[in-house]
């Protein structure tokens, strides 16, 4: 973290010596590192979150103070919101080093987010290279509030977390500005964004104490995925549902499957790569078909019964097992969405890549006609390792 607010000042440095005639000293600067969206009556609510340079630093911090601030202020529109931060911030806000984003639930569900992507995709003083997330069951000036033991600064927390689960968990799909835009734009898919949840009690978690015990803290935790329909979301997945929808729709890069073995115990298949190719059939009884190819690569983890991992046959029934627990979840996912009548996995777009005049006459429709589509998932596992092993150590166990 050092690191990074070293660079930052070093950037700015560099920046602030150009000579400008409109140049901001660095001691004139609060550098906003989170934003959080809330509605109160007809109003929103935009609460910041600036660094405290002097807490962050280990040699400079001192105990009882938290390394960040929270500023709020209420607008009719969100530029008339961040105007107003100049009555209570004593510096000019810096939101180019933004790293996350917070929608509440509420927000999101009634208000939607076209509105907002409009406004920070106009502003110039933000990037695109932040994160979103939306805060469930509490508002996103309560989860902004959350101090974190290992990442100090709250957003920074929320930002590494998306970024480290995307890459090793299968329900997380984190996005930036600019590819939440692309796919706003497309006709026939929607968005997924992830949910944040407080877990623990929420006022002690703003308090510097929630850094100074081992158990019991108040912490912020990667909820499931949201769906939207349009701008606005409409429900949300369960972990089985996520793992599906990032199988299916090519945002999987590593997870684990758990498998049960005959009789007690469970095999963990480490999955390393998957691959998924969506195909638009023939009508089937004057229902839209799709066909979905899933390749998905793992080794073996751990294996927790008395099976012999050498036997080709043993594999094979695991690769058999496996495949059918992501056709299972694939499945959960298209059957959630299908009830909240949102294409969050693209088959219409693949609908007007293939046959893009016959798109024309019923994209007006989709969402009528995405329920009663016919889908039919294959799912392929490989093991690939079986790690420096073969047998289960617990068959020489007596």
């Amino acid at each position: 973290m050092k690191k990074t607010l070293l660079v930052i000042s070093l950037l700015l440095v560099i920046m602030l010596q150009t000579g400008c005639w409109s140049r901001t000293e660095l001691n004139e600067l609060a550098i906003a590192v989170g934003l959080g969206i809330d509605k109160v009556g007809e109003q929103y609510e935009l609460t910041v979150q600036i660094v405290d340079p002097s807490q962050v630093s280990s040699q400079g911090s001192s105990k009882g103070f938290t390394p960040v601030v929270l500023y709020s202020s209420k607008g009719k529109s969100l530029p008339e919101a961040v105007g107003r931060l100049a009555t209570e911030v004593p510096r000019k806000i810096y939101f180019a080093h933004l790293w996350i984003v917070v929608l509440s639930e509420e927000v999101a569900k009634k208000e939607g987010i076209g509105y907002i992507l409009d406004f920070l995709s106009r502003a110039h003083e933000f990037r695109n290279d932040f994160y979103f997330g939306i805060s469930r069951e509490s508002t996103a000036k309560q989860l902004l509030g959350i101090l974190s033991a290992l990442e100090r600064i709250p957003a920074n927390k929320m930002f590494q977390s998306l970024s480290i689960a995307q890459r090793d968990w299968s329900p997380v799909s984190a996005m930036h500005l600019d590819e939440m835009l692309d796919e706003m734009m497309l006709d026939g898919k929607n968005l997924v964004l992830n949910g944040f949840r407080i877990e623990g009690d929420i006022n002690k978690g703003s308090s510097i104490k929630n850094l100074e015990s081992t158990t019991n803290r108040t912490k912020i935790k990667l909820s499931s995925l949201g769906a939207f329909k349009g701008d606005k979301l409409v429900g949300w997945l369960n972990e089985s549902e996520s793992r599906g929808y990032t199988n299916i729709t090519n945002k999987l890069k590593r997870t684990v499957l758990v498998v049960a073995c005959e009789g007690d115990g469970t095999v963990s298949f480490d999955v390393i790569r998957s691959k998924t190719k969506i195909e638009l059939l023939n009508d089937r009884g004057g229902k839209l078909a799709f066909k979905v190819s899933m390749l998905t690569e793992a080794d073996i983890a751990s294996a927790e019964c008395t099976i012999d991992l050498n036997d080709q046959n043993v594999l094979n029934d695991l690769e058999t097992l496996g495949a059918n627990q992501i056709k299972e979840h694939s499945s959960s996912a298209i059957k959630k969405a299908k009830k909240l009548g949102t294409d969050i996995f693209g088959f219409g777009e693949v609908v007007r890549r293939s046959r893009p005049a016959y798109w024309q006459t019923i994209k007006h429709d989709w969402y009528d006609i995405f329920p009663t589509i016919q889908v039919e998932i294959t799912p392929v596992l490989k093991i690939r390792r079986l790690g420096a092993i073969g047998e289960s150590t617990l068959n020489d166990i007596k």
